[in-house]
């Protein structure tokens, strides 16, 4: 009983230290769950906090997204520019745009302004962009002191004071092209009676390197490429020596060894070249006379830089001699014909067939006599055909006469110059769309603008 009793009393005790014992350790378990609750809620929380104000840098950066719009008016930049890009074709289709401004058959032209050259006597004007502004400026031949003047254009029509070029004794012919290849035009003129031509390669910006002479001897000249190299070559005729020749370029501004023949006769203040049978290759058109009368040769271009054996197409003995020639599309036919005139008064189409032969037309305009200089062409009243400018003895001073389509002309309007024209050079001076006319005399440059 004793020994059953204190057994009891032993069991009851353990399980009581046991009861005791499990609400401690579950006492314990309570109070630590809540502490690691705590602390891992803390550090959830705190370390989020910490990286949230990375999360917003990018935003501190956004500003530097709009820093690109500050250059973007350099990206219109260049549309200033664009102007320039339309300049080359100003010289293009003058001769179209006459009638944007005046009722068509119109020919109307501002009073004459002159600019004086350094030497007088203006033999030809050939007009380029000296100083690629993309504005057109003019270079003439003064024969009558032994230099070129170049004279800048504004882009209004009007024209810088001049500036000089020495050349050889009477410069009578000059043309411009690059023959270099840096994108600048260069001038090359013709010293008949030093017997030698001279080069001057532009600079670009309306000056010219030191000239650059070459022992040929000649009157009239012409620019173009004849062997098909994309340089640009001479072609030339001597009056003395009534040789017509070609000068291989080289791409420098220096030509080879000519290579001549002569003709029956040779009578030139202007050569022309144009693909005239419609083979590729560049021909020449040269006054000339025969036998038979005054006459306009025509040498074939082989494709290599030489030309064939003359053909001579004949205007009326009336003419006296062709004084000039100029180039055009008389009929709108799409064929090239010429446009010459004659020292007695007579304008003459030549009508082209596209083989390289012509059919003459022959308007007798009553000019008057003495007559000097080629004439030019242009589109003056916007009715689609070429207009012939010349000199006209008897009004007196130069004069437009219209083309009727036909390769004849009509009666003589008067154009008031400072005096009688020696040559002319046609072209939109100030962008307006209508043709103007540059003519030489003997004090400088005569310009009237088309209105």
């Amino acid at each position: 009983m004793a020994t059953s009793s204190i057994w009891a009393k032993t069991i009851s005790l353990c399980v009581l230290l046991a009861a005791c014992g499990d609400s401690t350790t579950t006492t314990t378990d309570a109070a630590a769950a809540p502490d690691m609750t705590t602390a891992a809620t803390g550090d959830l929380a705190t370390t989020p906090d910490l990286s949230m104000p990375d999360l917003s840098m990018p935003d501190l950066s956004m500003p530097d997204l709009s820093t690109p719009d500050l250059a973007m008016p350099d990206l219109a930049m260049p549309d200033l520019a664009m102007p320039d890009l339309a300049m080359p074709d100003l010289a293009m289709p003058d001769l179209a745009m006459p009638d944007l401004h005046r009722p068509p058959g119109t020919i109307a032209f501002t009073a004459y302004k002159s600019y004086p050259t350094a030497g007088g006597k203006v033999n030809k004007i050939v007009g380029a962009d000296f100083n690629n502004d993309g504005v057109l400026d003019l270079a003439t031949a003064d024969g009558a002191s032994s230099v070129v003047s170049i004279l800048l254009g504004k882009g209004d029509g009007s024209f810088g004071a001049a500036t000089t070029l020495s050349v050889g004794l009477s410069p009578f012919d000059l043309a411009a092209a690059d023959l270099d290849g840096d994108h600048n035009v260069d001038v090359v003129v013709t010293n008949h009676n030093a017997g030698t031509t001279t080069t001057f390669l532009g600079k670009g910006d309306g000056t010219f390197a030191a000239p650059l002479v070459a022992a040929i001897s000649a009157w009239g000249l012409a620019l173009g490429d004849l062997d098909g190299d994309g340089k640009p070559d001479l072609a030339y005729d001597d009056y003395g020596s009534q040789l017509v020749g070609t000068a291989l370029g080289k791409g420098d501004g220096t030509f080879a060894t000519p290579v001549t023949q002569t003709l029956s006769c040779g009578v030139s203040r202007s050569l022309v070249l144009a693909d005239f049978d419609g083979d590729g290759h560049r021909d020449l058109a040269v006054p000339s006379s025969t036998d038979q009368g005054p006459a306009v040769a025509i040498l074939l271009g082989k494709g290599d830089g030489t030309l064939g054996a003359p053909t001579y197409t004949v205007v009326p003995k009336e003419a006296g001699h062709v004084e000039g020639i100029a180039l055009g599309n008389l009929d709108q036919d799409g064929k090239l014909d010429l446009a010459a005139i004659g020292d007695t008064g007579g304008a003459y189409g030549l009508l082209g067939h596209g083989d390289g032969t012509f059919t003459v037309v022959t308007t007798m305009l009553s000019l008057g006599t003495n007559l000097i200089g080629p004439p030019g062409l242009g589109d003056f009243d916007g009715d689609g055909f070429p207009d012939l400018v010349g000199n006209v003895d008897l009004l007196p001073g130069p004069a437009v006469a219209r083309g009727k389509g036909d390769g004849t002309f009509g009666a003589p309007t008067a154009v008031m110059l400072s005096g009688d024209a020696r040559c002319f050079y046609v072209a939109d001076f100030n962008h307006d769309g209508l043709l103007d006319i540059a003519a030489g005399s003997g004090a400088g440059i005569d310009v009237v603008l088309g209105k």
